[in-house]
């Protein structure tokens, strides 16, 4: 697993089937081969908005902290 913050939040995903790139105030998740978006997630006026796609998982395991999973259904 690794991880990747977006200020307060942190976001573990698996690197082997997913791929993150993160700015300031936005973590894009694609497939590993960045070939189809899973997940956009932004800060607007200091909360998160999810951008979800159909094979994207999203789990709140703490107050801030998240698993970010590829669903394969």
């Amino acid at each position: 697993m690794k991880s990747i913050n977006l200020q307060k939040w942190t976001f573990h995903y698996d690197p082997n089937s997913i791929a993150a790139i993160a700015s300031d105030e936005k973590i894009v998740f694609l497939t590993k081969e960045y070939d189809e978006l899973h997940l956009v997630i932004e800060i607007e006026a200091g909360l998160l908005v999810f951008h979800p796609r159909w094979n994207s998982k999203t789990t709140k395991l703490d107050t801030h902290t998240f698993l970010v999973e590829r669903s394969y259904e």
